[in-house]
């Protein structure tokens, strides 16, 4: 039985946080490491995706993971469209995991946008990895800040993982 759930903003695996279009993401996108990360991290949890931008829908976002060489990794994907909320909110995550039939303390959020990926998670109670290059420490001592997700399995110092 997979121990975790990690909801993962659509663009944790690339390099470049924001491509200009995401129907021309190929795999040179990709963080170096990404498919040993999301290898190691999908045989001990489940791995899902979620989108705030309205361009995106489901079907879409399977074929750029597709495209990617990613969608082997992923169980399914989360988006305006789908959850009928928008991204950002804790009402969209309070309804991913009703979806997911999944309890709280399942789900850790991945995600750039420290206001629209993060906060949100820390209302409902929720574990969250923060990836961001920037200096800024984290204004919540129980986010773990990395630069990106392939620094995951990185031993971390000072660094509190809210349980």
């Amino acid at each position: 039985m997979k121990s975790s759930i990690y909801l993962l903003n659509w663009t944790v695996p690339l390099i470049e946080e924001h491509p200009v279009y995401p129907e021309d993401l190929c795999e040179q996108h990709l963080q170096p490491s990404i498919i040993e990360t999301l290898t190691k991290l999908s045989e001990q949890d489940l791995l899902y995706v979620v989108a705030g931008s309205t361009d995106l829908n489901e079907s879409s976002l399977e074929r750029i993971f597709e495209r990617l060489g990613l969608s082997r990794f992923i169980q399914g994907y989360f988006c305006a469209s789908n959850v009928q909320l928008q991204k950002g909110t804790p009402a969209f995550l309070l309804r991913t995991m009703m979806m997911l039939n999944t309890a709280p303390g399942k789900v850790i959020v991945v995600g750039e946008d420290y206001q629209l990926d993060i906060q949100p998670a820390l209302l409902l109670g929720l574990r969250a990895i923060w990836l961001s290059k920037s200096d800024q420490t984290s204004p919540n001592p129980k986010v773990r800040k990395l630069a990106q997700l392939t620094d995951i399995f990185e031993p971390q110092s000072n660094e509190v993982i809210a349980q």
